[in-house]
């Protein structure tokens, strides 16, 4: 299904696009913004297990040009339409509604695709035909947007000559945005930046996998700047079920983050409630900011030199995060820097400390250093989220079950072979073969007996002639008599149910 909404203008855009990611026990909302799981106007639309476990989720990126000025590009809520990152390429133009979209395409689609898409009477799926592989160079915008198999490998997207999209997952949702048009933090300029968004998911009958979804960002320096210092955060307004009963931690050795439950029952999910997650699959975490939705010192940040304050676990006033009592302490006598806030297995949990459960944010951030002009940066994490109904310890049952399943999810990413260096950028034929078989005709041109020379087993064989009739078709066929055809062009096409190959046979007399 393909989800499409017009706009007229920015700065107080409403009707944005949007797309459920919905395979497995997850319901993702996503708009084409950077503040997702929300409807912007201020319900939580994201949910597992019967209730709301995230309200929002967006990132933040910062770092200083060469001349030493500070950049920063960041989003929290997109009250009243008004975003720093609104849809589109770079250097597409403004006011236009080309990409207010969300590509949500399936597995399935593009396997019928491979299989039938030169069949008589198919019916080509919106979401491939309209896949945005490639930009308006004419705009300023990349010649290469969406990733996609060039099946016949000449450098374009055409799908009614077999090329098709390439996605992760069973379920993907596909969109882009950049920071040239919306909004301007305070005491900072923007980055300059386009990011490419792929949100998957996998219904594979795992229960950890199931409950689990994943994103891919990249992200491209689109402007005349080369950056350093560079910070990545990912900030996450977690709720699980009633927003102000909510204890926040992290795992460094794991990766992640997460929530859970200040208390052993919830509003909305009752007793036993669950945690919620995130680990970061392809770069180190190297601090984690927490912060409580209001204002003063450890409040939202608000400026640009405070979202980059919270990405060095720094609060807003410039006071350093702690390591005791609920990280804040002005005191000259401090020594107990730190830059994670309430590493599991470190005797400074919210728990342990007695805190009052709230609405907690968490800013969780990577180190990327450089990222000069035209460079391109990938970044892969994964939500999950964990519930044991039966061995409950108060707080400590979910988060242990939580982090216990984390290492599964490592080892299930780790076998995906996930692009985490942009390289189908680094070209104009991104070229995936995913063919698993291989075949031949001969001879060819051919008189009287062809042979089918092939490594596949369980395939389909049909032949049609140059008007599209099919002519010919079997089970596995090994070799087969055209004596008595027409002289003529012929095409041979055999499938496995994944994958298709056509080769062209010639038969004279």
């Amino acid at each position: 299904m393909l989800s499409v909404s017009t706009f007229v203008s920015y700065g107080q855009q409403t009707n944005y696009a949007s797309a459920y990611l919905d395979t497995n026990n997850w319901e993702a909302y996503f708009t084409p913004t950077n503040s997702v799981f929300w409807d912007l106007s201020g319900t939580s639309k994201t949910s597992i297990g019967g209730a709301t476990a995230i309200f929002s989720m967006n990132f933040w990126l910062g770092g200083y040009d060469d001349a030493g000025n500070l950049h920063v590009s960041a989003d929290r809520y997109y009250y009243n339409g008004e975003g720093m990152f609104l849809p589109g390429p770079y250097g597409f133009l403004p006011n236009s509604s080309a990409y207010n979209k969300i590509w949500k395409i399936s597995k399935k689609q593009i396997d019928y695709h491979i299989a039938h898409w030169d069949d008589p009477g198919y019916q080509m799926p919106e979401v491939i035909q309209t896949w945005p592989a490639h930009g308006d160079v004419s705009n300023g915008e990349s010649y290469i947007l969406a990733p996609f198999v060039d099946v016949n490998q000449n450098g374009v997207y055409d799908p009614e000559n077999g090329d098709y999209p390439f996605i992760y997952g069973d379920q993907a949702l596909f969109y882009i945005i950049t920071d040239k048009w919306g909004s301007t933090l305070s005491d900072a300029q923007k980055i300059g930046t386009e990011v490419r968004v792929m949100a998957f998911a996998y219904n594979t009958g795992d229960s950890i996998i199931d409950n689990t979804f994943f994103i891919h960002y990249d992200i491209l320096n689109k402007s005349l700047q080369n950056y350093h210092d560079v910070r990545f955060a990912l900030n996450v307004d977690f709720d699980i079920g009633n927003a102000f009963d909510d204890y926040i931690g992290c795992d460094t050795s794991l990766n992640c983050f997460f929530v859970y439950n200040g208390n052993d029952t919830d509003a909305y999910y009752g007793i036993k409630p669950p945690a919620a997650g995130v680990v970061f699959l392809s770069r180190k975490m190297t601090s984690f900011m927490y912060y409580s939705n209001g204002s003063g010192a450890t409040g939202d940040p608000q400026t640009g030199p405070e979202y980059y304050r919270a990405m060095n676990s720094i609060w807003r006033d410039g006071t350093h995060l702690v390591a005791h009592g609920n990280g804040y302490d002005t005191s000259s006598a401090v020594t107990d820097t730190c830059m994670f806030a309430f590493p599991e297995n470190s005797g400074w949990t919210e728990y342990e400390m007695g805190n009052i459960p709230d609405d907690r944010r968490g800013a969780a951030t990577l180190s990327i250093d450089e990222l000069p002009q035209n460079s391109c940066v990938s970044i892969d994490f994964a939500f999950t989220w964990a519930r044991d109904t039966v061995n409950y310890d108060n707080v400590h049952t979910p988060v242990e079950r939580l982090l216990a399943q984390i290492p599964h999810i490592v080892d299930f990413v780790n076998n995906l072979d996930i692009d985490t260096n942009c390289s189908y950028l680094a070209t104009s034929v991104p070229y995936l073969n995913y063919n698993d078989f291989v075949f031949n005709i001969s001879p060819n041109p051919a008189q009287n007996i062809v042979k089918i020379i092939t490594n596949g087993k369980n395939y389909d064989m049909r032949i049609y002639n140059e008007l599209g009739i099919l002519v010919y078709q079997g089970k596995d066929i090994k070799d087969f008599d055209v004596s008595n055809w027409d002289s003529g062009v012929y095409f041979v096409v055999l499938t496995n149910g994944k994958n298709k190959m056509r080769k062209k046979l010639i038969v004279t007399h």
